[in-house]
């Protein structure tokens, strides 16, 4: 399967595991090569090959790795090898990510 994930806003490097149904899969480090990712009011695109199906996507961990604060509105995910369509998470709590404990959370599981 292949999952597809956006981002909004800028971001610290991170890492995302998606649950569902059937388990459980991560992404590694989320980063495009060569492009400025995470840029304020950008939309980023990002596809990760060769993740294990998790059947229907219920929820996902979001984890900051470095200590620049980072604020996300959403992020939508798809499995393009699955019969459901996409799902988006709302960071409604605004809630700000980072390795700095003054600054944010380092892991935060939206459902």
């Amino acid at each position: 399967p292949v999952l597809k994930f956006y981002k909004l806003d800028k971001a610290v490097v991170s890492t995302q595991s998606t649950g569902g149904s059937k388990g459980n899969t991560e992404t590694g480090i989320i980063d495009n090569p060569h492009e400025d990712d995470f840029r304020k009011g950008q939309t980023d695109k990002f596809v990760f090959s060769g993740m294990h199906n998790v059947g229907s996507i219920r929820c996902i961990v979001v984890k900051a790795r470095g200590d620049d604060m980072w604020l996300f509105t959403k992020i939508t995910v798809e499995n393009l090898g699955g019969c459901q369509g996409p799902v988006t998470f709302h960071n409604t709590a605004e809630t700000k990510m980072s390795t700095d404990k003054h600054e944010g959370v380092s892991s935060l599981k939206l459902c």
